[in-house]
């Protein structure tokens, strides 16, 4: 009597999904730059990343709400092979490291609004001897966001009246039972 027994079956958590679509075009270097994103939910940091792109390199991730449709090719630009997949709603630079990689983070906000709603990246590399235009691209990337379970568990030990005990915010469980 009065022991600790916890039963969840199964613990609810955020759901939240990157897919990657189209392809880049190689660098001077001849290697294509991997764009990815992490998975991730509202009111946390959202990271995207490119790796494989040119050394010390200017890059620029476009940002918008759908995807370029259809994809503008670079080849009348003098960038053959490479396409714009992403409209640039907004765009964030930097430099990639001398590794050729580079990241960013935009900090979310917790408003259940926003929630599955989906941003669509490609990431563009400074590199003046891959071709004519001066710039190559990366694949792009689709990622919905997620949101916490909206539940709270409150986990006690000990007697009936003894007041301890700790709160799991966000930690929603699952119970399915089912007679037979």
């Amino acid at each position: 009597a009065n022991q600790y027994f916890p039963y969840y079956l199964d613990k609810a958590n955020y759901i939240s999904t990157t897919q990657s679509f189209g392809s880049g075009c190689p660098s001077s270097g001849g290697r294509i730059p991997n764009h990815t994103t992490s998975t991730t939910y509202l009111g946390s940091n959202w990271y995207m990343y490119v790796n494989q792109a040119p050394a010390s390199a200017l890059t620029f991730v476009f940002i918008d709400f759908r995807k370029q449709i259809p994809p503008i090719l670079g080849d009348p630009f003098g960038a053959p092979g490479c396409s714009l997949l992403v409209n640039n709603f907004v765009s964030l630079g930097g430099t990639t490291s001398g590794g050729g990689s580079a990241n960013w983070y935009v900090s979310l906000p917790d408003e259940a609004l926003y929630h599955q709603a989906k941003l669509f990246t490609q990431v563009f590399c400074a590199d003046s001897w891959a071709n004519a235009f001066g710039w190559i691209s990366s694949n792009g990337v689709e990622t919905t966001f997620g949101v916490r379970p909206r539940m709270t568990t409150i986990e006690h030990r000990g007697t009936t009246t003894n007041a301890t005990g700790t709160v799991h915010r966000y930690d929603g469980t699952i119970s399915l039972f089912t007679y037979q």
